[in-house]
């Protein structure tokens, strides 16, 4: 069974580099995307594994952006009809297993979506986030100052509050869509990736113009189709196995795993884990490629 495994990278170009290293596999094809913000990333020739390069484009923090590329890098691998299984992840993640062994892992599991769920309270409150426009959201950077003045000040409690005000609900019409959120990050089946692409329009008209959509479209829309019977997990009540990403929301936005946090990262027995900063600490990420390579 041939997988594509979907990069989104800005930063942090040398643990990249052991990501895609991390990847590399017959049955593995990588589509990579690096933030046209960003310097330029030349990334290495692999042994098995080819490396397909999504044109650049401008991604900003919770706009739309980010949605649009992940629809550019679905639609460019659904190009290989070999292949089968779609993992989204970005270049700050990591593996803890053998790439081998999170392989047979899908293809144990080949008919099941793994998608995270936020627990029913949180949904509830992140359909706030889709409620008003936010047009600046895609326009600004958040991390200039003016830019934070922008959509902090002005677009955050100026323009929603009118909105607010004058009762505008921009998803008002969509009154038989239940609206669900979670982890951006996910593995689906071809047949459910087929079927993102194939609603571009609806996600457009839905999700454009709000804020960190990217967290919310993906859940929306398993949870209102046939694809809800075929989650991994189906209880909706925000656990990492249900997309076997092991991430920190607790201590950290997310928190940067730290060298003396590896046992506990190999011990939680999940596929993936985020967030991974070299800057912060590179000493975690050779620890685990290490033990990945002597895991025999």
């Amino acid at each position: 069974m041939k997988h594509a495994f979907m990069i989104m990278a800005h930063n942090n170009y040398n643990q990249l580099t052991k990501l895609l290293y991390l990847l590399d596999h017959p049955d593995v094809e990588i589509f990579l995307h690096i933030d046209k913000k960003s310097e330029e990333y030349t990334p290495p020739k692999l042994i098995y594994s080819k490396i397909n390069l999504l044109e650049r484009m401008k991604i900003n923090w919770g706009g739309y952006s980010q949605i649009n590329c992940e629809l550019k890098l679905l639609k460019l691998a659904l190009k290989n009809n070999k292949l089968k299984y779609f993992h989204l992840i970005t270049g700050q993640d990591l593996i803890l297993k053998r790439i081998d062994k999170v392989l047979d892992f899908f293809k144990k599991y080949q008919e099941k979506n793994f998608i995270h769920f936020d627990r029913e309270i949180k949904s509830l409150d992140r359909y706030k986030r889709i409620r008003y426009y936010r047009p600046f959201q895609d326009i600004v950077s958040k991390r200039t100052f003016l830019g934070k003045i922008i959509i902090s000040i002005f677009q955050e409690r100026i323009f929603c509050l009118l909105q607010k005000i004058f009762g505008i609900d921009r998803n008002k019409k969509y009154k038989n869509v239940q609206f669900k959120s979670g982890s951006a990050y996910f593995s689906i089946t071809r047949e459910f990736a087929e079927y993102i692409v194939k609603n571009e329009k609806d996600i457009e008209k839905c999700f454009a113009y709000t804020i960190c959509g990217d967290e919310m479209f993906v859940q929306t829309l398993v949870y209102n189709s046939k694809f809800k019977e075929t989650l991994f997990n189906d209880k909706y009540n925000d656990k990492c196995s249900a997309n076997q990403r092991y991430i920190d929301w607790n201590t950290g936005t997310p928190y940067i795993w730290r060298k003396s946090d590896v046992d506990d990262l190999f011990e939680s027995n999940y596929l993936f884990a985020r967030k991974f900063d070299e800057k912060v600490d590179s000493e975690i990420i050779d620890e685990i490629i290490a033990r990945i390579r002597n895991d025999i």
